[in-house]
């Protein structure tokens, strides 16, 4: 065999070994498109069940990429009270990257997360964590009193498997609903 022609196959075995094999895989997307997307799960669901019991405030789920779409994840993030105090707490629940024409889920590569914000007439709050949650990443000084709120922050993402030049950074403005 000759030196030129063994090159392809050693090129095709040395790229097979860098593929994940497990079940980090990614479902293909249902649309069938050739730009594969994230598909969604439905983990991260209990977030928001659990913490509506707890008299919470929640954004609705979004849908961000990273810089380049090579990062993609999809992020919650709500607010509940404790007798004396009131809680932020995000959920991720489709932390992905794309490589070799295909999405991966997060398993084996981490990713940090850092989140700054405001809750309007309430405070200012930031954090910061690794993995996907929900993490409670801000106690409030203070209890928050029941009302409505407007609430502005910046998310910024780091991974998973990109550095942070792949990285998301992303704003929300919402409006959430406190109770006593």
């Amino acid at each position: 065999m000759q030196l030129s022609s063994l090159f392809p196959t050693l090129l095709l075995l040395a790229c097979a070994k860098a593929i994940p094999t497990d079940d980090s895989i990614a479902k293909t997307p249902a649309d069938g498109q050739s730009n594969a997307e994230p598909v969604n799960s439905s983990t991260g669901e209990l977030l928001a069940d659990v913490v509506m019991d707890n008299n919470a405030g929640c954004s609705p789920w979004y849908n961000w990429y990273g810089t380049g779409r090579w990062t993609y994840t999809e992020v919650q993030f709500c607010f509940y009270q404790r007798s004396t105090s009131t809680v932020a707490v995000v959920a991720q629940r489709e932390a992905q990257y794309y490589w070799g024409a295909a999405w991966y889920y997060a398993r084996g590569y981490g990713f940090s997360w850092n989140i700054q914000g405001t809750l309007v007439n309430g405070g200012d709050f930031e954090g910061s964590g690794k993995g996907a949650g929900p993490t409670e990443y801000y106690v409030f000084p203070e209890k928050v009193p029941a009302g409505t709120y407007a609430v502005s922050l910046n998310y910024n993402q780091v991974g998973p498997y990109w550095e942070a030049d792949a990285a998301i950074n992303e704003s929300a403005q919402f409006s959430i609903v406190l109770g006593s």
